[in-house]
């Protein structure tokens, strides 16, 4: 995802992260990278952050369930890869 410095930046966010967490991020086409301008970057990410805060996780079949469990124990630790490798990099939970 490439978010230039004149964008909508509500829209923006939401459609990061709807991009990133459609189907549990378990989606070849997921937004996997964001790259912001640098001027809009802090608000970018503080705005991200705060609404995946509020995306609720649980059983699937939960009508306010917003992600589901993973596919699989392989996908699981693809996952937890991710994870590592970008809080080995600085980012924060």
């Amino acid at each position: 995802m490439i978010v230039m410095k004149d964008v909508n930046l509500d829209n923006a966010v939401s459609g990061a992260v709807w991009g990133a967490f459609t189907n549990s991020g378990q989606v070849c086409a997921s937004i996997e990278r964001a790259y912001v301008h640098e001027s809009i970057a802090d608000e970018f990410i503080h705005e991200v952050t705060r609404k995946t805060k509020l995306l609720k996780q649980g059983i699937g079949i939960n009508k306010d369930v917003e992600i589901g469990p993973m596919i699989s124990m392989d996908q699981l630790n693809i996952v937890k890869d991710h994870v590592d490798d970008a809080r080995s990099r600085g980012a924060k939970s």
